[in-house]
């Protein structure tokens, strides 16, 4: 009996480039950081995160997110936990692999606010509206906690595009790619939603959001839910 190990097998396939570009896509011959970040870019479709996480979400005075946006970054946690455990991708850099494992820890807090209550769908636009629970409040008191709520998740999706740019910043800097240069994602800080009653209708100048070397010594990464919810409850309710 012969045992074929990880390198013969790759030196196997290099032999039947037929089969190679039949079963195996192209990820099998390419270096780990190459697989293990193709694999993040698309499957997670970082391409059009600037509108699902930034333009979607803060256009307009209701928070929106999209449906389709929801169930592709699902698929990509699932996918995920058995893709990186296998080789290429679970031989890539271990400050890549860092960062993106930051970046889902991120959206699974993401996804959970998202699901936290009973969503208001538009079939026309395959969107949700962010629709909180504030029944058990006097009515004085909902406003204030309805934007509490939708800025706890607002803060969640800024921190989705802050961590999807530090993993493109490791990407082009310090992880050796052939030129396969991407950009980073901007984030527009500032809507107006009183437009055209009032005010510019032009928002802010975007800006790329991303972890700076004092908050990685001092914080760590995503410094997790309860902080966030902390943070943004004090603003709301500075008493």
């Amino acid at each position: 009996m012969h045992v074929y190990g990880w390198a013969d097998i790759v030196d196997k396939l290099e032999s039947y480039p037929t089969v190679y570009n039949k079963y195996y896509n192209n990820t099998l011959l390419t270096s780990p950081n190459d697989v293990i970040f193709d694999f993040w870019f698309n499957s997670a479709n970082i391409k059009n995160l600037q509108y699902n996480a930034n333009i979607l979400p803060n256009s307009t005075f209701n928070l929106r997110f999209s449906a389709e946006f929801m169930h592709v970054l699902e698929s990509y946690l699932l996918k995920y936990e058995t893709y990186s455990k296998l080789p290429p991708a679970s031989n890539a850099n271990q400050k890549l692999i860092n960062a993106i494992v930051n970046f889902n820890k991120i959206l699974v807090d993401l996804i959970n606010q998202c699901n936290l209550y009973k969503n208001k769908y538009d079939i026309r636009t395959n969107t949700y509206t962010y629709w909180v629970d504030n029944d058990h409040l006097p009515y004085h008191e909902r406003g204030d906690y309805l934007e509490y709520k939708k800025g706890v998740l607002r803060s969640l999706f800024y921190y989705l595009i802050k961590s999807a740019n530090y993993i493109i910043q490791i990407w082009n800097s310090d992880v050796p790619n052939k030129g396969n240069y991407k950009n980073l994602i901007g984030y527009i800080e500032e809507f107006n939603y009183n437009f055209p009653l009032i005010g510019n209708p032009q928002p802010s100048p975007e800006f790329y959001p991303s972890y700076t070397d004092e908050e990685i010594n001092e914080f760590g990464l995503y410094p997790g839910l309860q902080v966030i919810d902390k943070w943004i409850k004090d603003q709301i309710y500075p008493s």
